[in-house]
């Protein structure tokens, strides 16, 4: 058991500067695609695999956890195996499929391996210095805009940023998650106000810069959702208290208004505004991707493709485009038993941060279960947030934040 535990503590090591690269190669691979040069697998994507099969190694000693995961692996593939041995499908739709699903199981992965690490080890620095590193990574990105660098948002008007990233909403994504993690720090953990302040303030900026509703509303309810998680509600709340609440918010819409009036996002909502209706709007134009999607669906599929699908790639074909609201695309690609597969997940992650959060032993329980509701319900709003390649590992390790005790001995510790 011991030399178990050893050669698993130096797996944890490698696994742990391993990680510090990440955002650096997405950048490359984005300077890559838009210089036109692609390859079957990218240099980010075979990083990323690389790192999947260590976290699985390292889970060895789970023999349980790997089951799950092999479950969730062969299920996922079904369609796809189903499209190439009975269809005849093309040998490029296998890895297509095989690369799309690989990122809804990115983040299964990175919770597993996480959890177990914070089960085992209670040791924070390296994993810590990953996650500001990152921020600073994706802060540099967004932050290229004001100079004139990086790629934008949207191409129409030339609005927002994602630095060097091929990315859409995964940008918001992944601020919101390495940002809710920098605060809530800060906040609840170290109680440190000025910092707290600073990366809110700063991280509310780079969500102008990129410029998307999500970008610019998430952050500001995420860190309300940190002030209001760890608040004493038993205390009365003062008017003086309140009054400042009330400033504070009203200065942020105010701010984050004459940004949109002063740029030339403010002639992208006056466009959409003037041709849709406000739920059009919200969901940018998504209901209406699957009302469309829907009548091609209801003529190409039959009772077994509801059932399990006909897998990401086949989907796509077929419809030309995706609906981009998460639980939709799932249904399409993974059909009724993928939708139930994802339902069962997420709802045991949120019964367990629930459960969680309630408990002083796991001081981060809290921030998994905003980081857990706040995904879910972009979600249901738009796309690549439950199957993100850029910011699945860091949603997973999110996740799996509730686990880390509060001084707490390792598994390793106590055979030694």
């Amino acid at each position: 058991m011991k030399l178990i535990l050893d050669n698993v503590k130096k797996i944890d090591f490698v696994i742990g500067y391993l990680l510090f690269p990440l955002l650096i190669l997405d950048m490359i691979n984005g300077i890559l695609y838009e210089n036109n040069i692609e390859f079957i697998f990218s240099l980010s994507q075979l990083y990323k695999f690389v790192l999947i099969f260590l976290f699985c190694i390292r889970l060895i000693v789970y023999p349980k956890v790997l089951k799950i995961i092999l479950s969730y692996t062969l299920i996922f593939l079904i369609p796809t195996i189903t499209q190439f041995c009975f269809y005849n499908a093309d040998i490029s739709l296998l890895f297509q499929d095989v690369i799309r699903t690989s990122k809804y199981l990115i983040i299964i992965i990175s919770f597993y391996y996480f959890k177990y690490y914070f089960v085992e080890n209670n040791s924070f620095n390296v994993l810590w210095g990953w996650i500001k590193f990152s921020f600073w990574i994706l802060a540099f990105n967004l932050l290229s805009k004001l100079v004139g660098l990086g790629y934008p948002m949207y191409e129409f008007g030339n609005i927002g940023t994602r630095g060097y990233f091929i990315a859409g909403n995964e940008i918001s994504a992944l601020l919101i998650v390495l940002s809710a993690i920098i605060g809530y720090y800060y906040w609840g953990i170290k109680k440190d106000k000025l910092a707290f302040i600073f990366y809110g303030i700063f991280s509310f900026v780079l969500g102008l810069l990129i410029s998307s509703k999500t970008g610019m509303l998430g952050i500001v309810l995420v860190y309300i959702a940190i002030l209001l998680s760890v608040y004493d509600f038993s205390k009365n709340i003062s008017k003086a208290t309140i009054g400042k609440a009330l400033l504070g918010i009203s200065s942020i819409l105010i701010i984050i208004v004459l940004f949109i009036i002063n740029t030339s996002i403010f002639d992208r909502y006056t466009l959409f505004w003037d041709k849709l209706d406000f739920v059009t709007f919200v969901l940018s134009s998504r209901n209406l991707y699957f009302h469309e999607t829907w009548l091609i669906i209801q003529d190409k599929y039959n009772l077994i493709n509801y059932f399990i699908g006909v897998g990401p790639s086949q989907y796509y074909e077929w419809a030309s485009k995706f609906v981009e609201i998460d639980i939709i695309d799932i249904f399409f690609s993974y059909g009724i038993m993928g939708v139930l597969l994802f339902i069962q997940f997420y709802g045991n992650l949120l019964k367990e941060s629930i459960l969680h959060s309630k408990r002083l032993e796991f001081p981060f329980g809290r921030l998994s279960l905003i980081i857990l509701c706040f995904l879910l319900l972009l979600s249901c709003l738009s796309g690549h947030i439950l199957n993100s390649g850029i910011a699945g590992i860091y949603i997973g390790f999110g996740f799996a934040l509730m686990f880390k005790r509060k001084n707490k001995a390792s598994l390793y510790e106590k055979y030694n």
